[in-house]
């Protein structure tokens, strides 16, 4: 990653991201939180409804079928503190903010794992 990544498309929180920190900005609200990778254990995008009851409602429920896949996704990032903070997103998929989470994701990873030892 850069000196600094910016992202910034409709109904998907505003992210800047920088070398030992990205700060995002959630749809809804005006103020930008900060994150530092070291304070962090991983970053997921995921629906609502990914678990076993949704989806099993999905199979039975024909309103479901057309009410639940626009249901609007989340962020949410794990502290290693304990909590955990979430954002709302589209349903849709955007490849450049997928790739985004990826990055985060790997920053993350590559700062709590210890080098290998020889």
């Amino acid at each position: 990653m850069g000196s600094q990544i910016y992202f910034k498309e409709k109904n998907f929180p505003e992210i800047k991201v920088y070398p030992y920190a990205f700060e995002i900005k959630a749809i809804d609200f005006n103020k930008f939180r900060k994150f530092y990778f070291s304070d962090l254990k991983k970053i997921e995008h995921i629906s609502r409804h990914d678990n076993w009851l949704s989806k099993l409602y999905l199979v039975f429920s024909t309103r479901a079928r057309i009410f639940m896949p626009k249901d609007p996704w989340i962020l949410r990032i794990y502290m290693k503190t304990g909590g955990n903070w979430e954002y709302k997103t589209s349903h849709k998929t955007n490849s450049e903010f997928n790739v985004i989470i990826q990055q985060l994701n790997d920053k993350i990873l590559s700062i709590t794992t210890p080098p290998p030892t020889s």
